[in-house]
């Protein structure tokens, strides 16, 4: 009869150190999350690692009336974390039992969660899921480790061999390598957490359900992972990818083993810088985000005339310009701002910024001071891409940038299946549209209210008469009841900051009359608009222009010939 309330258990947070984007790290059976600790110290200060001992482990709580299913284990890390009162999404780590645990917990909380990373996971196919190619000894492979969970779990009931010695005369040994100080008890969470999180895993049920970028990691030398089976996974999720670890101690224990490689994996997906596409200056540092639709150069003549005071930074969004744009990338905002983070870091070290920002990259500022206050100075919004809470993408829809992504996706999408544009350019097609379309549909997903009641920092939402699109009232309902926080409404439409700089200026502050005089002199930034389309679709045209054209010169130049051996037509044709 079970007694343990789970809702009111709470894991043990061992660590819970640095600040940034975050990182929830399970450990392995019969462990502690002392074991991330080297892993923690690489990936740095910058990144917020929580480490949490699983619970039955550690210094967690050890009921012994439940049966330790990975539900059972996520109910507790759910509570858990809401108590540490995580708002943004966050990578979730799980090695071993941990990775059982992890995957769970991503499929019931997938809203939660910015990536998953699994190291070393034990995972059981059915029959029809396996490779024809070494069936036999693959299956009966499987069947032999669930049996030894199995065997293993009635050891002390059945009075086994193992137990006893694990009990009698290996009792100090038992102790130190289970990092228990009660065999009996550690005993009967064991085998449970075998039998009924990692034998019973949900692994292959869980795993077609999963919306967010998925690493599962393995040595090639582990003998409880079949890593000749992990092609198997990618036909159940085909956009997970597959890392093989390879050396000597490229085994199960790779965590304890290999930490510095671990961490390395765990962060190869973290773009650790953006393109700077202006610098310019010395002094306060103030860093300007563009709107995915215009892009960095809009802001250079606001830039250009801070410079004289300030150190002045333009930079390229994820995805965007000349920017990193990796395919695995969900293109969130937490993605987005991560990103930003890190440059800060790689730029300016521990200098907080000022963030200026313009649309999405507004809306990427804001994130940025929420997730990080101590990195920003202050935020300048101006018309930044936000849903108030109630009113749905439809008023999203009267942006011409927005309207114009959704009135394209078929088109794009068409033009993505087409052969000719695959053979041609179907990497330039991706490297356009998958950036763009994410971070559209991330808009939608942004929990506008709980972002901007956040921020700590003081913050100033610039919103021009004229724009008829960004929230207004919403907003100026918030600054008259928020903290450090204030609406401008300057007049112009929402094109201000680049068609008319020195008036943008004026609503940033700390600006100086030289500052606002260079940007009177200043050449905004006109007709710089490039539509998603024509951007996505100019390098595919161009590419199929250009063959059609070295077709027809080399057609022609075999026509005009007079004594050209036509054995030789062929010939060219097949090179």
């Amino acid at each position: 009869m079970i007694s343990t309330d789970l809702a009111t258990l709470r894991l043990h947070v061992r660590y819970d150190e640095g600040e940034g984007p975050v990182f929830v790290l399970l450990h392995g059976i019969n462990s502690d999350a002392t074991d991330w600790r080297p892993v923690i110290d690489r990936i740095g200060p910058h990144y917020r690692c929580i480490a949490l001992d699983v619970l039955g482990f550690g210094e967690s709580p050890k009921p012994s009336d439940i049966e330790y299913t990975a539900d059972e284990h996520c109910e507790v890390l759910a509570a858990t974390l809401a108590e540490l009162g995580i708002a943004e999404k966050f990578v979730l780590v799980g090695y071993s039992l941990g990775g059982d645990i992890a995957i769970r917990y991503a499929a019931l909380h997938a809203e939660e969660i910015r990536r998953l990373f699994l190291l070393s996971t034990p995972f059981y196919l059915p029959p029809d899921a396996y490779a024809r190619k070494k069936f036999g000894p693959s299956f009966f492979r499987e069947l032999l480790f669930k049996a030894l969970w199995r065997v293993i779990a009635r050891q002390k009931t059945k009075e086994g061999v193992v137990y006893e010695l694990a009990s009698g005369r290996l009792e100090d040994f038992s102790k130190a390598f289970l990092r228990t100080g009660d065999v009996s008890e550690h005993w009967d969470i064991m085998g449970k957490n075998l039998t009924n999180a990692i034998g019973a895993a949900t692994f292959v049920d869980d795993l077609p359900k999963l919306s967010m970028p998925t690493v599962f990691a393995l040595g090639v030398r582990d003998p409880i992972v079949q890593p000749d089976q992990t092609a198997a996974l990618k036909r159940l999720k085909p956009d997970m990818e597959i890392r093989r670890i390879v050396g000597l101690t490229a085994d199960h224990f790779m965590l304890m083993n290999l930490s510095e490689r671990v961490a390395d994996e765990i962060m190869a997906d973290e773009v650790d810088h953006l393109h700077v596409a202006y610098r310019a200056g010395h002094g306060p540092p103030i860093v300007f985000l563009p709107p995915i639709d215009i892009g960095a150069p809009a802001w250079k003549p606001a830039a250009s005339a801070l410079s004289s005071e300030n150190e002045a930074v333009v930079l390229d969004l994820l995805g965007f310009g000349g920017s990193p744009a990796p395919l695995s990338s969900h293109y969130s905002i937490e993605d987005h701002s991560s990103a930003v983070l890190r440059t800060l870091t790689k730029l300016f070290g521990d200098e907080p910024v000022k963030l200026v920002g313009h649309g999405f990259g507004a809306v990427v500022a804001l994130q940025c001071a929420a997730t990080s206050p101590s990195a920003v100075s202050r935020v300048v919004a101006f018309s930044p891409t936000l849903i108030p809470p109630g009113t749905g993408v439809a008023s999203l829809a009267r942006d011409e940038m927005v309207a114009e992504i959704l009135a394209a996706r078929e088109s794009l999408m068409e033009l993505a299946r087409d052969e000719r544009a695959q053979a041609v350019a179907s990497e330039r097609l991706e490297r356009h549209v998958v950036p763009a379309m994410r971070s559209l549909e991330s808009v939608t997903e942004i929990d506008a209210a709980g972002l901007l009641e956040r921020l700590a920092v003081p913050t100033r939402v610039v919103i021009p008469r004229e724009d008829a699109i960004s929230p207004k009232e919403w907003i100026r309902g918030l600054a008259e009841s928020k903290p450090r926080f204030e609406l401008f409404e300057p007049y112009g439409d929402r094109q201000l900051p680049f068609v008319r700089p020195t008036e943008a200026l004026s609503t940033i502050g700390d600006v100086s009359a030289g500052q606002i005089y260079a940007a009177s002199i200043a050449k905004p930034v006109r007709g710089s608009r490039r539509t998603l389309l024509s951007a996505a679709l100019g390098s595919a045209n161009a590419q199929l222009i250009r063959r059609g054209l070295l077709m027809l010169l080399v057609g022609l130049a075999l026509l005009l010939l007079p004594a050209f051996p036509l054995r030789l037509i062929p010939l060219g044709l097949a090179i």
